[in-house]
């Protein structure tokens, strides 16, 4: 299993959306138990996408917002089969009904 997390920025208080210290401890956990694992705090690219991986596991805010060709890219993954985790607040974004197919859930921030 080949397994990419996307990770963020920290953007809160100490202990709260530590998306940095999930990177390292889920990179060493799953590597533990065999899994092939990349990430970084950025989006994989398309050719890492399309390439190998199984599973991407976003754990970011916002993660939503995101380039046409990004958007492309998850789109061919999860076509060919790719699985999404996304995680807490990576729902977010300004097309909550789009990237529910990529998904399968939604968040809108409408009130």
């Amino acid at each position: 299993m080949h397994v990419y997390l996307q990770a963020g920025l920290k953007s809160h208080q100490v202990g709260q959306h530590d998306y940095p210290q999930f990177l390292a401890d889920w990179s060493k956990i799953l590597t533990e138990h065999g899994a092939i694992v990349d990430g970084s705090l950025h989006a994989p690219d398309a050719a890492e996408l399309e390439e190998y991986l199984n599973v991407l596991v976003i754990y970011k805010g916002d993660a939503g917002y995101m380039t046409d060709g990004a958007r492309n890219a998850l789109q061919a993954f999860v076509k060919r089969g790719g699985g999404i985790v996304s995680l807490h607040d990576s729902l977010c974004g300004p097309d909550p009904d789009y990237f529910a197919t990529l998904v399968g859930g939604r968040k809108s921030m409408a009130k």
